[in-house]
């Protein structure tokens, strides 16, 4: 049990560290707010809501999760490192959501994390397929995980917006777990909600909040 739940933090670590890598009035770019159990942000015009009685993590437990990804991904080379952190610097992590205590009790934590990766005019990424194949080819080359991705990249609609979806299986021991990356570009940014969940730990949560997502 001891193992399957290393790697269950480092999946969750990943999620978190791991991003692959206008006309009219201005918006100010912000880290969006939480009101009650809603979250928005005017700057991408998205709000959705967190599932009850899920906790919302620290921006402390959060950079530590980081900075441990960081490390179990490059361990001692300089040059991964290095990437890493510039890749660090375009990311916008806007919050972390957890089904249980953080207290390593339940095996299976399903969990949400929501965030924005700057897409760099030096980038070859051109749009949310290109960016979610990137994201892929990392998790296949970097992370030593046992993904399985048995479908392509699809779209799903969320608040009337489409979202591409890349979708990934990981079983570990007894566990079937399902992560799934949302991405859309928002004003240079790929917007990203990642989920995580099983077949009976936090599917339903995770789809009524995605089913809450509305553009203004």
């Amino acid at each position: 049990m001891s193992r399957v739940k290393n790697c269950l933090a480092i999946i969750l670590t990943i999620i978190i560290s791991l991003s692959s890598i206008g006309c009219g009035k201005t918006k100010e770019l912000t880290l969006g707010e939480l009101q009650g159990n809603t979250y928005s942000n005017s700057y991408f015009g998205i709000s959705m809501n967190i599932p009850e009685g899920w906790e919302i993590q620290s921006d402390e437990f959060v950079k530590e999760m980081m900075e441990i990804g960081k490390e179990t991904l490059a361990g001692d080379d300089e040059a991964k490192k290095a990437a890493l952190n510039l890749a660090e610097q375009n990311v916008l992590s806007f919050f972390m959501t957890l089904k249980y205590p953080n207290d390593g009790t339940q095996p299976i934590n399903p969990n949400v994390v929501c965030n924005a990766e700057k897409l760099s005019v030096l980038s070859n990424v051109k749009n949310e397929t290109e960016y979610l194949e990137s994201t892929k080819k990392q998790l296949e080359n970097v992370v030593e995980i046992p993904y399985e991705f048995n479908k392509d990249i699809y779209t799903e609609n969320l608040g009337g917006q489409d979202f591409y979806v890349l979708e990934s299986t990981i079983n570990i021991g007894e566990y079937s777990i399902t992560q799934k990356y949302y991405t859309k570009i928002i004003n240079k940014y790929a917007f990203n909600i990642l989920v995580l969940y099983t077949e009976d730990e936090g599917k339903e949560e995770i789809n009524q909040m995605l089913q809450s997502v509305k553009f203004e």
